[in-house]
C-alpha cells in the first residue's frame, strides 16, 4: 500500500511540474485598460498558449459594446513560441460595468475558452478638471484603483490617466510623484509616448496618458495617495524676429489630487503557519535530486503562482521538522515584480535529519483572500526521496570533501570560507593611487630611437675627417702600451701628428719634455719604476675606501630593517594581539576578536587586507553581514585577488538576496588579476605600438626588424583587445557602480525612502544587507544614494557603511 502512495504521489507531482513548465495549451485574453471614458477605445487581444489557433474567433456580442476585429499578428508566448494574436477593439458609449464572456477559440480541433474580462465606463463627471494655465486649456483627471477598501498588506492595482486637449499640443509629461500616507506604492509606469491613444471629450479630441502602479496599505486606517507633482511639456507657437512663427516648449507643474484608501485590519482567526500572504495562489515544489548518501544536501525549487502580494510574499515552511533547511534564497524578479500576478521562486537548500527518512515532507504556504474573506492553506505533495546510509568514516570523508575551498563556486558554497591563522600584515594596505614611473621606460626608449633617427640624418650632411680613423688608432695603440718608453714615444707621435708639435699648449710642451728626458737617452739607460710599497698604499686605501661605503650602506639601510623586524614582530609573538585574536576567534568571541583587530588598525583605509577578511568573518558569525560585506569589499580594495573575501562576499550576497550589481560565473574569471594590472596591460600595449611604429619608420629597410614590429603591433593588438574587454567585464570595475570613494554597503536593512527627513515609510523598495549603493550626496543624518538598479532615494546614514571611510568619520 505505501509503494502505491508513493507511486501515485510521484504520478501527480511529474504532472503538475510538467504542465506548469511545458506549459498546457490554453486559450488566452486581455483587455489593454479595464477603465475607459464614453467612446474611448481599449484593445482586446486573444491568443493560444502552447499551440497556434485553427482559425480567427468571433467577436462576442456583449449589449451596449461595440467590440470589432482590428488585426492578427504573429508574436512569442510564454514558452518563447511563435503564435498568433488577434486584436479587437472594444468601446462603449454610456457608463457601466461591463463583462465580456469567455470568447472560443479552435487550436488543434480542440475547443479552449479564455476567462471573462470585466471593465468599466466611467462617466466624464468624475473626472477632474486641472487648469494648465495654457489659453485656458484644461486637464481631465482620473484616479481608478481597482478597490478603496483593502486589507491591511493587500496589494492593489492604480491606474492614473490623464486626458489632454489635442490643441494643447502636450510633448511629453514626466513622472507623478505623489505624497504617501500609509501606504506603500511603486512609482509609476511609463507611458506610452510614441503612439499614445486619442478620443473625444465634449467635441474636442483629447490625448491619453496612461500611467500604472500598485498600492498596499500598512496599518489599519485611512491611507491616501497624492497630491501629486507632475510636469507637463507643452509647444506654443510664438513669432520669433529672425525665423518667423515657431514652436517653443514650456513646462507647466501641475497638482494632481489624492485619492483616499480605507484599511482594514486582517481578521484574527489566522493559521499559525501564515506568513503575510494576501491573494489568491498555488504553489509547486521540485526536487533537483532525489537519491542522496547520509549526509549529503539537495536543492528544492519552490514556485509560488498567483495574484496577490508576491513581491512581498515568503518562502513556504516544511509541515516538519525531519529536515535541516540551510539557506533560502528569492530569485531576483526583473520589471514584472510591479504587477500583482505572476510567479515567485525560491531555491532552498536542506538536508535530511536521518538516513532512515524517504521523502520530503509537504510544503505548507497558507494565505488570506480577500475575494471571500477567508483564509486558506496550501500543501505540496512529500516528494519521493532515497537516502543511502553510510559509514561513519566514509560520511567524514565525504563532508570533507564538500566543504568549501577557493575553488568552490560562491553559488554552491554553503558556508563562508575560514579563517586566515596566520594573516601577513604587510598584504596589501588599501592605497587608491596607481604608480606611473614605469611610463619612464618607455618615453626613454622612444627618445633613444627619436634621437637615433636625427643623429643619422646629421650624419648624411656632415663631412667626415678623413684623418678620424688613424687618430682612433693611434689611440688604441697608446692605451696598449706596456712599458714607459713605449707609453711616452706613442704620446709624442700623436701630439706631433695631430697638434702641430703642440705649440702655444703648457701641458702638452710639459708631456714632450717628459718624453724628451725618458726617450732620447742613450740604450740601456734605467728608467726609475714606481716602488711595491707605493702600489701597496694605493691598495689599501682604496680597501679603506671600500669598507666605509658599505658601512655607510648598512647604517643607512637599518632602521627599515628593524622597523620591518618590530612591525613583523607583533604578529610572531606568542604573546601579540594577534594569537589573542585568533584565539578568540576559536572560542567563539567573535566581537572580542574584533575589537584587538581594530585597536592595532585603527583605520580601515590602512588595514592589511587578510586583517580585513578575518573581521568580516568574525561579523559573518555575529549574524552582521551588512558589516561583514563592508569589511571583505574593503580586503578587495586592498588586494583585488583576495579570492577568499570574494568567495565570502558573493556568497553573501545570494543568501542575503542583496542589491549588487549583476555579475555573471565566468567574471570571477577575471579577478585573477586586479583591473589596474588590466589598465597598465592597455598603456603597456599602446607603448609597444608606439615604439614599434617608430622603430618601422627608422629601420625600414631591415627586413628582420620590419618582421618584428609587425609581429609586435599585431600582439599588442590581441592582448589590448583582451584587457579592454577585461576591464569592461571586471567585477570590481568602476562602470559597474561608482569609484570606491562613492560606494557604501547597507549595513542593516531599510527602505528607501523618497524623500529625506520622513517619518515614514514611503516606499516598497527595502534594500537588504549587504546591498551596494551609490552616495549621491549627504544631508546630516541622511544620504541621497542610486541602488544597482537605478532607483535613487533616500536613507539614514546610520544604516550605511562607506568603503572608503572619510578622514573625519
Amino acid at each position: 500500500m505505501k509503494i502505491l502512495i508513493i507511486i501515485a504521489t510521484t504520478l501527480f507531482a511529474t504532472i503538475l511540474a510538467h504542465g506548469q513548465s511545458m506549459g498546457a495549451r490554453y486559450a488566452e485574453a486581455y483587455i489593454s485598460s479595464n477603465h475607459l471614458v464614453p467612446g474611448e477605445q481599449a484593445a482586446l487581444w486573444v491568443s493560444v498558449q502552447g499551440g497556434q489557433p485553427d482559425d480567427r474567433p468571433q467577436a462576442p456580442e456583449v449589449e451596449g459594446v461595440a467590440i470589432n476585429f482590428a488585426q492578427a499578428i504573429t508574436r512569442l508566448d510564454t514558452n518563447q513560441n511563435l503564435t498568433q494574436a488577434f486584436i479587437y477593439r472594444v468601446s462603449a458609449p454610456n457608463p457601466g460595468k461591463y463583462t465580456i464572456p469567455s470568447i472560443e477559440v479552435i487550436s488543434g480541433g480542440k475547443r479552449l475558452l479564455t476567462k471573462p474580462l470585466v471593465f468599466q465606463i466611467h462617466p466624464i463627471s468624475s473626472l477632474k478638471s486641472i487648469p494648465t494655465g495654457v489659453s485656458n486649456y484644461n486637464l481631465k483627471i482620473g484616479w481608478f484603483p481597482a478597490k478603496t477598501t483593502l486589507y491591511q498588506g493587500e496589494v492593489c492595482p492604480v491606474t492614473l490617466k490623464i486626458y489632454s486637449p489635442e490643441r494643447l499640443r502636450t510633448a511629453s509629461f514626466g513622472l507623478p510623484d505623489p505624497k504617501k500616507e500609509n501606504c506603500l506604492a511603486w512609482r509609476f509606469s511609463l507611458p506610452n509616448r510614441r503612439s499614445p491613444p486619442t478620443t473625444i471629450i465634449d467635441g474636442e479630441s483629447h490625448q491619453i496618458t496612461r500611467y500604472t502602479t500598485t498600492l498596499s496599505g500598512i496599518t489599519p486606517g485611512k491611507a491616501s495617495l497624492g497630491p501629486a507633482k507632475l510636469r507637463q511639456i507643452v509647444r506654443e507657437r510664438i513669432i520669433d524676429p529672425r525665423r518667423g512663427s515657431v514652436f517653443k516648449e514650456k513646462s507647466i507643474y501641475l497638482t494632481l489630487p489624492a485619492i483616499n484608501f480605507n484599511i482594514l485590519p486582517l481578521p484574527a482567526d489566522a493559521p499559525p503557519n501564515f506568513n503575510g500572504a494576501i491573494g489568491k495562489f498555488q504553489i509547486l515544489a521540485q526536487c533537483q535530486k532525489t537519491s542522496l548518501e547520509e549526509g549529503q544536501s539537495t536543492e528544492n525549487i519552490l514556485h509560488i503562482y498567483g495574484t496577490g502580494n508576491l513581491m512581498s510574499i515568503k518562502p513556504p515552511v516544511l509541515d516538519d521538522d525531519t529536515w535541516k533547511i540551510i539557506d533560502t534564497s528569492k530569485v531576483t524578479r526583473g520589471e514584472e515584480r510591479r504587477f500583482t500576478t505572476g510567479r515567485v521562486t525560491f531555491r532552498q537548500l536542506l538536508r535530511p535529519g536521518s538516513s532512515s527518512l524517504s521523502s520530503i515532507p509537504s510544503y505548507v504556504l497558507s494565505y488570506f483572500d480577500p475575494s471571500d474573506k477567508k483564509y486558506h492553506t496550501l500543501k505540496t505533495p512529500p516528494i519521493p526521496v532515497s537516502i543511502t546510509a553510510v559509514a561513519k568514516s566514509s560520511t567524514n570523508t565525504d563532508s570533507t570533501l564538500t566543504t568549501p575551498d577557493r575553488n568552490t563556486p560562491p553559488e554552491r558554497m554553503q558556508d563562508i570560507l575560514g579563517f586566515i591563522d596566520k594573516p601577513d600584515p604587510q598584504h596589501a594596505i588599501l592605497n587608491t593611487q596607481t604608480s606611473k614611473l614605469w611610463h619612464l621606460a618607455p618615453v626613454a626608449i622612444a627618445l633613444l630611437i627619436i634621437g637615433i633617427a636625427i643623429r643619422k640624418r646629421q650624419q648624411r650632411n656632415y663631412r667626415l675627417n678623413p684623418d678620424a680613423g688613424e687618430k682612433k688608432l693611434a689611440l688604441n695603440k697608446l692605451r696598449e702600451a706596456t712599458d714607459t718608453r713605449t707609453f711616452y714615444r706613442r704620446a709624442g707621435r700623436i701630439i706631433d701628428q695631430w697638434q702641430l708639435g703642440g705649440a702655444g699648449q703648457t701641458q702638452l710642451q710639459e708631456i714632450i719634455s717628459e718624453r724628451d728626458k725618458l726617450c732620447f737617452v742613450p740604450g740601456g739607460t734605467p728608467i726609475k719604476e714606481i716602488s711595491t710599497e707605493r702600489k701597496k698604499i694605493i691598495i689599501d686605501l682604496l680597501k679603506r675606501s671600500t669598507h666605509l661605503l658599505i658601512i655607510l650602506l648598512i647604517i643607512s639601510f637599518s632602521p627599515n630593517i628593524s622597523s620591518a623586524e618590530k612591525k613583523h614582530s607583533r604578529f610572531t609573538n606568542p604573546n601579540s594581539s594577534y594569537n589573542t585574536a585568533r584565539d578568540a576567534w576559536k572560542s567563539g568571541s567573535y566581537q572580542q576578536a574584533i575589537n584587538l583587530y581594530q585597536q592595532e588598525y585603527p583605520n580601515p583605509n590602512k588595514t592589511p587586507a587578510d586583517i580585513l577578511y578575518n573581521i568580516g568573518n568574525c561579523h559573518h558569525r555575529l549574524d552582521q553581514h551588512g558589516l561583514a560585506t563592508l569589511a571583505w569589499r574593503r580586503a578587495l580594495l586592498a588586494d583585488t585577488t583576495h579570492q577568499k573575501a570574494r568567495q565570502n562576499l558573493r556568497f553573501t550576497e545570494i543568501s542575503q538576496n542583496a542589491n549588487v550589481p549583476r555579475q555573471f560565473p565566468w567574471q570571477r574569471h577575471l579577478t585573477a588579476a586586479s583591473s589596474n594590472t588590466y589598465y597598465n596591460t592597455l598603456y603597456a600595449c599602446g607603448w609597444a605600438i608606439v615604439l614599434a611604429t617608430l622603430a618601422m619608420i627608422l629601420f625600414l629597410k631591415n627586413k628582420k626588424v620590419l618582421t618584428v614590429t609587425i609581429i609586435t603591433m599585431c600582439l599588442s593588438c590581441v592582448i589590448a583587445s583582451a584587457a579592454v574587454f577585461a576591464i569592461a567585464f571586471h567585477p570590481d570595475g568602476y562602470h559597474s557602480l561608482a569609484p570606491p570613494e562613492q560606494q557604501a554597503v547597507i549595513i542593516t536593512r531599510t527602505p528607501l525612502y523618497d524623500e529625506a527627513h520622513r517619518s515614514t515609510v514611503d516606499s516598497t523598495l527595502e534594500l537588504a544587507p549587504a546591498s551596494l549603493v551609490r552616495v549621491i550626496a549627504q544631508r546630516g543624518p541622511w544620504a541621497h544614494i542610486t541602488t544597482a538598479e537605478k532607483e535613487e532615494g533616500w536613507v539614514e546614514r546610520k544604516h550605511l557603511g562607506k568603503l572608503i571611510q572619510d578622514n573625519h568619520e
